[in-house]
């Protein structure tokens, strides 16, 4: 099956409001995040190619010429705060024969290649339908006002007995085209979550996240990723 790996790209994007700006082209030791990206997707032997999915074409001024992609321009109807991912997705699959498409969101510039590569095979070999990465948190959570994973009255639960939370990351997913085509989802009725660990799953959103990013690498902590 080709496995496609997917970056969608606009200048102006931002997720939450104090969120930076167009972060892939964000620089962390002057590199920026979405040169990261393809570095660390170029280790995975399971992925056919690598396509930016843009309209804009001034994205490979901040990727190294040694980095092996492809732009495909996508229709500026797609560049709006309203627009969906599922509206990408769907835009991409128009202009690509991918069957599998590995979703990437260059935020995470710790996450390990053989952890995307766990995510691609699980799906290859038809064990899940889709596959995304996901942090274990086992602390007292609640929502909107509720206790999610603990009740509130009594003695306080030990953190031991405590159901672990699992945090979905926003920037890995696996799926067939055939699960997005009949259901418009990247995630299906049997996903695999691959666990990491806060340093995998770290995700640079706002300046806070820029600085310790960088106390890491200049560290060299980082060095375990490639």
């Amino acid at each position: 099956m080709k496995v496609v790996a997917l970056i969608p790209f606009w200048t102006n994007y931002k997720s939450l409001k104090d969120s930076l700006i167009c972060k892939p082209l964000v620089k962390i030791s002057g590199k920026s995040l979405i040169n990261r990206a393809i570095e660390i997707i170029s280790y995975i032997e399971s992925i056919d190619s690598t396509v930016i999915f843009t309209s804009d074409s001034e994205v490979s001024n901040d990727i190294d010429s040694s980095m092996d992609y492809e732009v495909i321009q996508r229709s500026v109807d797609l560049n709006s705060d309203k627009t969906t991912i599922e509206d990408v997705i769907n835009g991409f699959l128009q202009t690509s024969d991918a069957e599998v498409i590995l979703l990437i969101h260059p935020r995470s510039p710790f996450i390990k290649p053989e952890t995307i590569a766990d995510c691609i095979e699980e799906v290859l070999a038809g064990k899940s339908d889709s596959a995304f990465v996901a942090k274990s948190i086992q602390r007292h959570v609640w929502y909107r006002g509720d206790p999610v994973n603990f009740l509130n009255h009594g003695d306080t639960s030990p953190l031991s007995e405590l159901e672990p939370v699992l945090v979905e990351s926003s920037s890995i997913y696996v799926f067939t085209r055939e699960l997005f085509e009949k259901t418009r989802h990247r995630i299906g009725e049997n996903p695999y979550i691959k666990e990491v660990g806060h340093f995998e799953g770290f995700e640079i959103d706002n300046r806070d996240d820029m600085i310790m990013a960088e106390l890491i690498i200049n560290a060299g902590l980082d060095k375990e990723v490639l």
